[in-house]
């Protein structure tokens, strides 16, 4: 008769963080001045653990490049505010309107959702 096999509990690997130690992650890299390798030696946690902590908390330090400040933008914020306004009007096709910005219709799209852009100051 075969024996059954018994499971036990994994072992090895690193602890995860919990949520307190995620916030304080979060807030030590946005201080600056510490590294995501830095962080996961402190906590003794994979530097995928520390990266999704802070993803999940909020991105990046402030500043980063994000919006026109990137450096391959395709649109500026102004270029945004009259995409939508020009949708609103509705007198012009989505494919229309992304071939005038030189823009794909994936990103046109998420221009109009909100998706990409939300903060234009509109």
């Amino acid at each position: 008769m075969p024996t059954r096999r018994v499971s036990r509990p994994r072992s090895g690997g690193r602890p995860k963080l919990t949520p307190a130690q995620a916030h304080e992650v979060w807030r030590r890299y946005m201080a600056g001045g510490v590294t995501y390798r830095q962080l996961a030696e402190e906590y003794d946690c994979a530097i995928a653990v520390i990266g999704r902590a802070v993803k999940r908390h909020g991105g990046g330090p402030p500043g980063q490049r994000r919006g026109e400040r990137h450096p391959l933008a395709k649109v500026t914020a102004a270029d945004v505010r009259a995409i939508r306004a020009r949708w609103a009007e509705g007198a012009i096709r989505q494919a229309d309107l992304a071939r005038a910005y030189d823009i794909s219709s994936a990103h046109l799209r998420g221009i109009l959702s909100g998706r990409l852009w939300p903060d234009d100051g509109s």
